[in-house]
């Protein structure tokens, strides 16, 4: 069953290589990225979420996205107690407090929780530079 995301903050467009990746809100735990799947317990273990990152997004480019294609929510999935169950989870573009990065928040109308971190692909330290 899908997830559905909406945008409290609205939908807001970024340079890929601004977002170091996923930040989590109170509640969370567990959070960590298995390929271009971000994993995390809500609420100890009785909600499993397992969500999709669309695989324009998830390598390391200077392109610019917008909020509604980071995750794939057709493809991703929540478990509340064990059960496949659809869900309505925000996100949103979030400074953080405690580095000098730019993420993405889950369950973003809760507060944030800036231990909770699922880190993306980062750009290579010569990408801006030719080769050799």
């Amino acid at each position: 069953m899908p997830e559905t995301f909406f945008y409290p903050d609205g939908k807001r467009w970024f340079p890929r290589s601004y977002v170091s990746g996923f930040v989590g809100s109170t509640g969370i735990i567990n959070m960590h990225m298995v390929g271009n799947v971000l994993v995390f317990d809500y609420l100890s273990s009785f909600i499993h979420c397992e969500w999709v990152m669309d695989l324009r997004v998830y390598p390391a480019t200077s392109n610019v996205y917008s909020h509604d294609i980071v995750l794939d929510g057709p493809a991703s999935s929540t478990y509340v107690g064990g059960v496949l169950t659809p869900g309505n989870s925000a996100i949103r573009f979030y400074p953080m407090t405690t580095r000098s990065e730019w993420r993405i928040q889950v369950l973003a109308t809760l507060a944030a929780d800036e231990s909770q971190r699922a880190n993306w692909p980062i750009m290579s330290s010569n990408y801006w530079r030719p080769l050799g």
